[in-house]
C-alpha cells in the first residue's frame, strides 16, 4: 500500500524526468489512496501488511475496455489505455531509483522510499511495455550513468527479508546488467530515427 500511495506524490509537471516530491507525500497513506480511487479500490489484509486491490474483478476490464476508449462516450474519460500507464509506472520508478543515492543508509531506503524496492524489480518491464521505453531516454541515460550519485547506490540496495527467496542487491546487478544492454538497444533505435 505504501509503494502505491508514493506514486501520488510524482511531479509529472517537473520539467524532464519526473521526480518525487516527498512534501506531497500523505502521512496516511491508506487515506490518500482511497481518496483518489474511492470505490474502485479495496485495501485489505495480506499477511502482515495492507495490500491495494480493485473492488472487484470487472473494475479492471471495465477500465481497459475497448469500448470505453469510444471517446463519443460519456464515461470515454475513465478509459486507462495501458502503454501510458506503463509509461507513468516506468517513469515514477525511474524517479525513485535516480533520487536514491550512497548518503541513504539501508536502514532509511524503504522508509524514504517504500516504492525503491517495486522500482528495481519492474521498471524494466514497464519500460518494455509496447513503446515505453522510447519516451523514457533520458531517465535511462541518467539511471546508467556511473558519474551519478546513484548510480553505485543501486549496486548497494539491501537485501529482501528473509521470507523471500530473491537477494535484492544480487537482482538489481544482474537487472542492471540487462536492462543496460536493453536501454542500449533502445536509445541506439531511436536515435537513428
Amino acid at each position: 500500500m505504501e509503494e502505491l500511495a508514493e506514486v501520488l506524490a510524482v511531479d509529472f509537471d517537473a520539467e524532464g524526468i519526473p521526480k518525487l516530491n516527498l512534501s506531497w507525500c500523505w502521512e496516511d497513506q491508506e487515506q490518500a489512496l482511497l481518496s483518489s480511487c474511492s470505490s474502485l479500490i479495496a485495501i485489505v489484509d495480506a499477511e502482515d501488511s495492507r495490500v491495494v486491490q480493485f473492488s472487484h474483478f470487472s473494475v479492471k476490464e471495465f477500465l481497459t475496455s475497448s469500448r470505453l476508449a469510444n471517446p463519443s462516450e460519456d464515461v470515454s474519460h475513465y478509459y486507462v489505455d495501458l502503454e501510458p500507464a506503463h509509461t507513468v509506472l516506468a517513469e515514477t520508478c525511474l524517479s525513485i531509483l535516480l533520487q536514491v543515492d550512497d548518503h541513504i543508509g539501508e536502514d532509511d531506503l524503504e522508509q524514504i522510499f517504500p516504492l525503491a524496492r517495486y522500482a528495481a524489480e519492474y521498471w524494466v518491464s514497464h519500460a518494455q511495455f509496447k513503446d515505453v521505453s522510447t519516451h523514457l531516454r533520458k531517465g535511462m541515460e541518467d539511471l546508467f550513468d556511473p558519474y551519478k550519485p546513484h548510480f553505485l547506490a543501486r549496486l548497494q540496495v539491501p537485501a529482501l527479508p528473509a521470507n523471500n527467496t530473491r537477494p535484492f542487491g544480487r537482482m538489481i546487478v544482474v537487472s542492471i546488467g540487462h536492462a543496460r544492454a536493453y536501454c542500449s538497444a533502445t536509445v541506439a533505435s531511436s536515435s537513428s530515427s
